[in-house]
């Protein structure tokens, strides 16, 4: 007599004497990617429009760095114009200068040093020493054609020529100095001007550097921009949890199992 085969009337897996392969479900089977619900975008909420209709962002826009601001043509236009004004002027004070120490007989060394210059033979200097040595030896012709050689009134004349040198070279140095002492005072206040106005444009351009067409106060210090979305762009979306997924595989294995019910 053949045996009938058993007949299963319970729904629940029996156990089994090896190990089988598992097969996938009905939710993993219609769900797209093995189980990976597609990444829906979040809705964008717009921003509240400000004052003149243009959306505010929530995000304060960057702190604008002093130390990169932007290009301002007036400011160049004017520090050009006062590095040119400083330039011409140290220029004129230079030749000036080598203009004037060249009149009186001398040489500018190291550290403001003056020599006189022998190769200048018109100067103040060489024509002055010239005029002195003229004046002695025309007093010793004519004192010694007197007879008055060796007297104490020819000794008394070479001593007042002597001081009347003396005295006359001691003024135009003190000529030549003062010059230089007003020449170097000038150079100095030239590049005093040039600071105090180049700092003053600096200032201007600081206070307005707001107005400034290029202006842009999303921008930072290093060039890049901050983190404020613009109005129009969609912010990206976060990638769903795992609690969301599971539950989104629950409903649709539901929703398969009942198709297949009604199949």
């Amino acid at each position: 007599m053949a045996t009938r085969p058993p007949r299963v009337t319970s729904t629940r897996r029996q156990p089994t004497t090896r190990a089988t392969r598992r097969q996938p479900t009905l939710a993993q089977v219609y769900a797209p990617s093995w189980g990976r619900l597609p990444a829906t975008p979040r809705p964008v909420t717009p921003a509240a429009p400000a004052v003149g209709g243009v959306p505010a962002s929530a995000v304060a826009p960057a702190q604008y760095s002093l130390a990169n601001l932007p290009p301002d043509a007036s400011y160049d236009q004017q520090v050009a114009l006062l590095q040119r004004q400083r330039d011409q002027q140290l220029a004129a004070l230079v030749g000036e200068r080598t203009r004037t120490l060249s009149d009186y007989g001398f040489q500018e060394g190291p550290n403001g040093a003056l020599t006189f210059d022998p190769n200048n033979p018109f100067s103040k200097s060489a024509v002055m020493k010239k005029t002195f040595d003229t004046n002695r030896r025309s007093i010793a012709q004519s004192m010694g054609s007197g007879g008055q050689l060796y007297s104490g009134a020819f000794q008394n004349a070479q001593d007042l020529i002597g001081r009347n040198q003396l005295q006359s070279e001691d003024a135009l140095q003190k000529n030549v100095l003062a010059f230089l002492a007003r020449n170097t005072s000038q150079r100095a206040q030239a590049l005093t001007g040039y600071e105090t106005s180049a700092a003053q444009a600096e200032g201007d351009r600081i206070g307005r550097f707001q107005s400034n067409p290029l202006y842009d106060p999303a921008s930072g210090a290093d060039g890049t921009t901050s983190s404020t979305p613009p109005a129009n762009q969609v912010p990206p979306t976060r990638a769903p949890s795992r609690a969301s997924v599971a539950a989104a595989l629950r409903r649709r294995a539901r929703m398969t199992g009942a198709r297949i019910g009604r199949i």
